[in-house]
């Protein structure tokens, strides 16, 4: 696949005396967008590499990691399994779309969910199928190997442009795409506060997820990655949880799609675009050039309009 590369855009909104851009990584034109599309370019680089005949990965059906993994294994014309936990059945588009690429849904209880990969991805190798497995959200160093190329480009905005970022912002759920970004931050020494709004966990085990990964990475790609970063997580606008939305993230997806025509979804970048918003009054952010990183979920803001009425 080509090199991937999406645009930057200034934003007109009520954001103090700061100057407001975001990077449209749901533009990336491949398997409707978002930044877990660089994740599985490099999964898929080295499935073909390795002729794996099944990709295998686990979490909800109705989730963007699994949507995309069913849909780069058909397009690579390889088998695809998805273990979904049943406590998270549910129709969405997301999963209509895994159902429409043929992924095969082997359903499980939670507390099974180890057990039952451990037992699929053993009878693939016993048929001789070398499967691939992925973690769930594209937890792997091969992940973030994939979202470095975000960072870079935009540090090529920033030279092209003269505008020099001094805050991102992005949804951290697994926290791979931010690690992506610290990984190349520190390898080509920038200053911008990279800050992780999550989307379901309490800061310490958001940056525990991160600095782990991080750490797997250095292992796997032998770079003095592991040191000399530094994870930034809010988890002031969590609310009630994964998957759960108040009236500010509503009015943030209505606003921006009203006044710009950007759809964020209420999961992962309406609440961290709603969380960012308020974490820039909370802490008294003035003057500053602010990048917020729409990683994508083009597929969840539908289930919103179609949940809400709007």
């Amino acid at each position: 696949m080509k090199k991937l590369s999406t645009p930057i855009q200034s934003l007109k909104f009520n954001c103090g005396r700061n100057n407001l851009y975001i990077k449209r990584d749901d533009l990336i034109p491949v398997a409707l967008g978002g930044s877990k599309v660089r994740m599985q370019n490099e999964f898929f680089k080295n499935i073909s590499k390795n002729k794996n005949k099944v990709v295998v990965t686990a979490g909800h059906s109705s989730s963007n990691h699994c949507r995309l993994t069913a849909m780069f294994a058909k397009m690579h014309n390889i088998e695809c399994v998805i273990i979904s936990q049943t406590e998270h059945k549910k129709k969405t588009f997301n999963s209509q779309i895994v159902n429409l690429c043929g992924a095969k849904i082997i359903e499980t209880k939670k507390a099974d969910t180890k057990k039952t990969i451990d037992k699929v991805m053993s009878g693939l190798v016993e048929h001789h199928k070398n499967p691939r497995f992925i973690y769930g959200g594209g937890y792997d160093p091969e992940g973030v190997h994939g979202t470095r190329s975000c960072y870079k480009e935009i540090t090529e905005y920033s030279k092209d442009t003269g505008t020099v970022f001094d805050y991102i912002f992005l949804a951290s759920g697994y926290g791979t795409t931010q690690a992506g970004l610290l990984v190349e931050q520190k390898a080509q020494n920038g200053r911008e506060q990279i800050i992780g709004i999550s989307t379901a966990r309490a800061k310490e085990q958001a940056s525990e997820f991160i600095d782990n990964i991080i750490t797997l990475y250095n292992e796997r790609y032998r770079e003095k990655a592991s040191k000399g970063y530094s994870v930034q997580i809010a988890d002031d606008y969590v609310g009630d949880g994964y998957g759960k939305y108040d009236e500010s993230v509503k009015d943030a997806i209505k606003n921006l799609l009203r006044e710009h025509g950007i759809a964020l979804d209420p999961v992962y970048t309406g609440k961290a675009f709603a969380g960012m918003l308020k974490y820039i009054v909370m802490h008294d952010i003035k003057a500053s050039n602010i990048l917020f990183l729409h990683t994508g979920s083009t597929p969840l803001f539908f289930d919103f309009l179609q949940k809400e009425q709007l």
